[in-house]
């Protein structure tokens, strides 16, 4: 956190070498975040190369003081959860229509601004599939595989929001991040959002998890009884093993959208 021209804002420091795999996920993020204008999704509002000391480069963006949006409902438990699962749903439907995956869902990359809203960040690992924009060149720009940036490794938790298809164990033939993957990540942010506890937390050995998600193993009901009939059945059909089967994301977003106007209707 820091201060421009008396207003806070947050620097995302990228640690370690600056070498071509550092100046490659830097381009990839800033063009990405520059390209996106959207109301959830965190804007850029600079960059420095030299942030703390030579060779530190850093993204500019602002600063949410209420955190991220696990922390924030667990001290704000009257908070409206629909509204916010739909605002995200919103922004990723946005990157998705304009050929952008995001790659790294889960509660800690959702924050809550001061409207109370919910803003997508984290673009770390995020895949551009086609054209987003004028100034945009995408073969330019590498594409990333899970393994190949930090925090990805099996012994993290990271893989709790991991779709089964991204968890092969033979390097040559790990699957780039999809339109797919975000759908599954998603849905598993959503079980993190209404439990306030990460995706399968009744597994205690993240490597575990793996193993359980491949064999065909799935989120039970009977835990989730916060989550109505309606949004579960939307979540059962983002856990399809087969990712073409699973819904896109604009669909999730208008089934969201359609299920606060209902709710709003019988208040």
């Amino acid at each position: 956190m820091t201060s421009n021209r008396g207003r806070v804002v947050a620097a995302k420091v990228f640690r370690g070498p600056v070498d071509q795999t550092m100046r490659n996920r830097i381009l990839r993020e800033v063009k990405i975040l520059n390209a996106m204008k959207h109301p959830n999704i965190v804007p850029l509002l600079g960059i420095s190369l030299d942030f703390d000391g030579p060779q530190r480069p850093c993204l500019i963006s602002p600063y949410y003081r209420y955190g991220d949006i696990i922390g924030f409902l667990k001290k704000h438990q009257n908070a409206e959860i629909l509204p916010l699962i739909t605002q995200v749903a919103g922004a990723l439907s946005y990157l998705h229509n304009r050929s952008v995956v995001h790659g790294n869902i889960k509660g800690t990359n959702v924050l809550i601004n001061d409207n109370f809203e919910a803003i997508l960040t984290d673009f770390r690992r995020s895949r551009i599939l086609g054209p987003i924009g004028s100034s945009i060149t995408p073969e330019l720009i590498p594409q990333s595989r899970p393994g190949e940036e930090e925090g990805f490794e099996l012994t993290t938790e990271a893989w709790r929001w991991v779709a089964p298809e991204l968890m092969s164990m033979d390097a040559k033939s790990i699957p780039l991040f999809t339109e797919a993957t975000d759908v599954w990540g998603f849905s598993l942010t959503v079980i993190e959002i209404f439990s306030h506890r990460i995706p399968f937390s009744r597994i205690k050995v993240d490597a575990s998890v793996i193993l359980f998600v491949v064999s065909g193993g799935r989120h039970k009901r009977e835990h989730f009884r916060q989550i109505n009939d309606d949004v579960w059945c939307m979540l059962e059909k983002c856990w399809s093993l087969e990712p073409k089967q699973r819904p896109q994301m604009h669909s999730l977003f208008k089934f969201l959208m359609a299920s606060r106007t209902a709710e709003r209707a019988h208040m």
